[in-house]
């Protein structure tokens, strides 16, 4: 039970060890650091409940672009340069592609055998060039490739970032290994929290604890 309240409370990433001085200390403390994986039942609840989240925000995000955002999407994510044909304006006021016959153009007739992607409405056009579509992987994919007028922070979704499948940085063992050893030299050595933060610490083992009383 302590391993699961660790994944969910007072999480931390480990530092990057390059000294092989650190990672020495590290072996011969009594702190394990590296917080090892969920019980497989606790982590598939987890996942379940991050890829109904993903579902939830994606469809949303998909039903407001089809139905709110009607403009192309036309400016390059970083230069902010306009691509794609400028729109024209006869002398009746409307406005057209600045193709002759009717605005259709004779090469567009030519290259539709072509095989075409699927229009997304939910990611950007310009990510969409790779190959995806309206299909994400994960929370950070869909706030980080969805087109323009939609804004979604990752920080503000009620979701879980699981490693490895979401980060490639394994989470801090810091109040497992107090639990274990209930020392606080080996935290600040191995674990890399600083004595600033111990008292921050300690509150988060509080509320592991508080936790463990209800349940």
């Amino acid at each position: 039970m302590i391993l699961v309240l660790s994944h969910l409370f007072g999480r931390q990433a480990v530092r990057e060890v390059d000294d092989p001085e650190e990672r020495e200390k590290i072996k011969r403390s009594p702190s394990n650091v590296y917080l090892e994986p969920m019980p497989k039942e606790a982590a598939a609840i987890l996942r379940n409940h991050n890829k109904d989240t993903l579902d939830i925000f994606t469809t949303y995000v998909k039903t407001f672009a089809e139905q709110h955002i009607k403009e192309e999407e036309r400016a390059l994510p970083l230069t902010r340069t306009i691509v794609g044909p400028t729109p024209v304006v006869e002398a009746n006021g409307k406005a057209s592609n600045g193709h002759a016959n009717g605005g259709v153009h004779k090469e567009n007739i030519a290259v539709n055998f072509l095989p075409s992607l699927s229009t997304p409405y939910a990611r950007s056009s310009f990510d969409a060039l790779s190959g995806h579509g309206d299909t994400f992987s994960t929370i950070e994919d869909l706030c980080s490739s969805t087109r323009e007028g939609v804004f979604l922070e990752s920080a503000v979704i009620p979701h879980l970032v699981l490693h490895p499948e979401e980060t490639r940085s394994p989470l801090n063992a810091y109040l497992l290994d107090f639990f274990k050893h209930g020392a606080v030299k080996p935290l600040e050595d191995a674990n890399g929290i600083r004595k600033s933060d111990v008292s921050p610490s300690f509150a988060n083992i509080c509320i592991l604890s508080f936790g463990l009383l209800i349940i």
